[in-house]
Parts: C-alpha cells; structure tokens; sequence
C-alpha cells in the first residue's frame, strides 16, 4: 500500500525536489567512508568467499595470491563501473534540471510505476 501511496503523492505533487549538497565533503573522508562501510559489511565477505573459490584450482601453488589477485581484479572492475555510474547519473540529473517538461513527464511515469507495482502487489496472493 505504501508504494500506492508513494505512486500517488508523485503524481499529485509533481514529485520530489531535488536539493543541491550543502558542501562538497573532502576526499579524504568520502574514500574512508565507503572504505568502512564495505570492509565492515558481511555480505562483501560472504560474496567474495563464495565467488571467487570457484576459479581456483585445487593444486594451486599459491592459493592466497591468487585469490588475492582475483580480489584486486573484482574492485577494479567495480570501482571502475562505479566511477561510470556516477558521471551518468551526474549528466542525467544536469539534463532533467535543464528541462522541466521531461523531468515532469518522468515524475508522472514513476508515480504511474509505483500505483501499478502497488497495485499488482496488493493483489498477489501469499
């Protein structure tokens, strides 16, 4: 029911205002931040012991570094589509400011989204 309502309160309101960041925070901190919060998440640990055991060979000389290796290769890649993802949705969000009859259709197309999923979600059976 909350997505309904959510749906609904898009619609009406004509969605949700999008707030420049009081201050740009230093590096410093924004690299130790996302540093912590990913070595202190147990999922990031269970993901990497239950991955990357899969491209070892049993007979390897050097399991540790090799599995070290497949570590570094996998936040390479994740960081790398990160950085990505971040100068996309940067762009995106430049764009939609700029043009207000697109970012008011795309309001009313996700608050159509949210009463549907509301919707087929209050009609499924447990």
């Amino acid at each position: 029911m909350s997505s309904i309502w959510v749906g609904g309160a898009l619609r009406a309101n004509g969605g949700f205002a999008l707030q420049e960041s009081s201050g740009k925070s230093p590096l410093r901190h924004v690299f130790w931040q996302g540093f912590l919060s990913d070595v202190l998440n147990p999922k990031v640990a269970l993901f990497y012991t239950a991955l990357l055991p899969q491209f070892m060979s049993a007979h390897d000389p050097r399991p540790v570094a090799h599995l070290f290796e497949l570590g570094v290769i996998g936040n390479t890649v994740g960081i790398s589509t990160s950085i990505a993802y971040v100068f996309l949705a940067s762009r995106m969000t430049q764009a939609l400011r700029r043009n207000a009859t697109i970012s008011a259709w795309l309001t009313k197309a996700m608050g159509a989204l949210f009463i549907g999923l509301g919707a087929k979600l209050a009609t499924e059976k447990l």
